[in-house]
């Protein structure tokens, strides 16, 4: 191994703590997009695979189906919930405009 390789070297910077905030941020944001997207990716192949698919399945069963077709939809729900916890600049703009949208309706 090259000694350029060598970590002792030539070390790796630690994250600062925005960094490392932003990462769990992302690392969230692509946890519940593959979590909201892999039902529908898994109905949509099977479908595929089996063209008797939603032929052969009870009523229960396909509300359910298409329960997991749509869970896309989670992920555009949670995004906003997932930024207002971590991000504190967004959460205060958030509040903000809610602010401003109650104080014009009130009045």
């Amino acid at each position: 191994m090259p000694s350029s390789w060598s970590s002792a070297s030539n070390p790796v910077p630690a994250l600062s703590g925005q960094h490392l905030k932003i990462t769990k941020i992302m690392c969230t944001v692509t946890l519940v997009f593959i979590v909201s997207q892999a039902p529908g990716l898994v109905v949509t192949i099977w479908s595929v695979v089996n063209p008797a698919f939603w032929d052969e399945l009870s009523i229960s069963e396909t509300i359910l189906c298409e329960f997991m077709v749509r869970m896309y939809l989670l992920n555009n729900i949670c995004n906003p919930f997932i930024y207002g916890f971590w991000d504190s600049r967004f959460n205060r703009e958030v509040k903000s405009i809610f602010r401003t949208i109650y104080t014009t309706i009130v009045r």
